[in-house]
């Protein structure tokens, strides 16, 4: 095998460096099982001798190579070892790495849609049992896409494989972007896998798709009752929104079949989001929620408000009396947030809301609460536009550290007339998220980005950037449905 250089290095630092470089194509988890894989010198032997990979290579070259080598690290020779060891006490070893195969792989996720000869050898890899090559073969088949009729297949019959079902998830998540064919395969094998512990992994990709999904209400009923894929099926449920009616008495009938179990409190959690996310349909509910004590009831007042915008008395006050008596470094985000969906029937409480954004509250507090204040008041449009062009202006600070980019997108809703100069920054964000998988996080404090995201979305002009617009999307739209 072609070896790389020696570094050195803690175990740690190794998978740093590894990350560094398949960070577009690989993720955490294999990350963590390389770094926390003793050497094995043994697998070394009797490999054949690779012919390097270059930036030429063809596709056929490359999945040659892909196939005929695998990558392993090996410990330094004894003698080398023991005089690190006693030059630099405390670390750990250098290591040797051989990646022949995770530098052809890389370049096939790189040609995309153009390695698509590489199909049929990257399907047949999933059988391998070498965990590697498994996700890498994953990885590749996702690059490609649809444009093999043979990848969506292929990855839909991995998620009943236990060994590969959570990445071929990820995988047909990402291909759900641009391939509406995926959510008809997934419902079919949902359909097929219902009683089996598999289901949690297509349930998985429903949810993931969002909205769109809403074909799939009755299996994911169903689901429900299923041991495996019951917290999936809620969360596609909400996710599914107005359109997941159907569920609310099977949603009834689990709340009060999981009532006193200290342990399903987090389900419970789940099921009140959901019927909220479902909305004035989800009537029914009302006498259950409203029977809801203590910390059983910290997520009853999204849902009220949800099922019964016309009554938001029982949001404000709760806000408020989360709100009022604390100390700035005490605010509750989630109140505030409340507030903001209430919109202008919370004018009494703009006064609480304008002391968040004085005070020297942290970034993200005085983001949410300026946020807040224009769904309730939009003549504070001065006010709080002079909150977002600051928190624009500077470099995020963690956790926070996208704020600037979500702070563009609310100025494009406050100040429209700005959209073309504010429209770089979600382009950059979008940038970001296509580049770095570790970087695809939505939250609440993206709201303010869906008409900008759906605006880049429908652009021509920016069709290579649709997918992660719509990723973005419904990744916010999970996030509002939980809370």
């Amino acid at each position: 095998m072609t070896h790389l250089p020696i570094i050195a290095r803690t175990r740690t630092t190794s998978a740093l460096a590894l990350g560094m470089v398949t960070i577009a194509a690989t993720s955490c988890m294999l990350i963590g099982c390389r770094s926390g894989s003793p050497p094995n010198v043994a697998e070394s032997k009797g490999k054949p001798t690779p012919v390097p990979v270059s930036q030429t290579d063809s596709v056929s070259e490359l999945v040659d190579m892909f196939l005929t080598n695998r990558d392993w690290t090996e410990s330094l020779p004894m003698a080398e070892q023991e005089e690190w060891e006693r030059t630099h006490p405390g670390w750990s070893p250098p290591v040797i790495d051989h990646d022949d195969q995770t530098q052809a792989a890389f370049q096939l996720t790189q040609l995309g849609p153009k390695a698509k000869a590489a199909a049929p050898a990257m399907i047949k890899s999933l059988a391998s049992t070498n965990r590697l090559t498994r996700h890498w073969a994953i990885q590749v088949l996702q690059a490609i896409g649809s444009a093999s009729p043979e990848v969506v297949p292929a990855l839909v019959h991995e998620l009943d494989n236990r060994n590969t079902a959570n990445e071929a998830a990820d995988a047909l998540i990402i291909i759900s972007l641009t391939d509406t064919n995926v959510l008809a395969r997934v419902m079919e094998r949902l359909e097929s896998d219902i009683d089996l512990p598999e289901a949690k992994s297509s349930a998985r990709v429903l949810h993931a798709i969002g909205v769109e999904a809403r074909p799939a209400v009755p299996l994911l009923i169903r689901a429900l009752d299923n041991t495996n894929a019951f917290v999936e099926a809620i969360l596609a449920l909400s996710v599914i929104g107005p359109d997941a009616a159907p569920a609310v008495p099977h949603l009834l009938r689990l709340y009060e079949q999981w009532r006193g179990e200290e342990l399903k409190y987090p389900e419970r959690h789940m099921i009140v989001g959901a019927l909220g996310s479902i909305g004035p349909a989800a009537r029914a509910a009302v006498p259950m929620l409203k029977g809801l004590k203590d910390y059983e009831a910290s997520s009853v007042p999204h849902a009220l408000l949800r099922i019964e915008p016309q009554n938001p008395q029982l949001a404000i006050e709760t806000a408020r009396r989360d709100l009022e008596p604390k100390e700035t470094h005490f605010w509750q985000p989630g109140s505030i947030e409340l507030l903001g969906e209430v919109g202008p029937p919370a004018q009494s409480v703009i006064p609480i809301l304008l002391r968040a954004v004085d005070s020297p509250a942290e970034d993200g507090i005085a983001f949410n609460a300026a946020w807040a204040i224009w769904r309730i008041d939009p003549s504070q449009k001065a006010k709080v536009a002079a909150v977002f062009e600051r928190l624009r202006s500077h470099e995020g600070r963690y956790p926070y550290e996208d704020l600037p980019m979500y702070a563009a997108g609310a100025l494009w809703q406050i100040e429209p007339e700005r959209k073309e100069e504010l429209r770089p920054a979600v382009i950059a964000l979008l940038n970001k998220w296509k580049n770095v998988p570790a970087a695809r996080m939505g939250g609440t404090e993206m709201i303010p980005l869906l008409p900008a995201l759906k605006d880049i979305a429908d652009n021509p002009q920016y069709a290579g950037l649709r997918p992660w617009a719509i990723l973005a999307m419904r990744n916010i739209n999970a996030a509002l449905s939980v809370r």
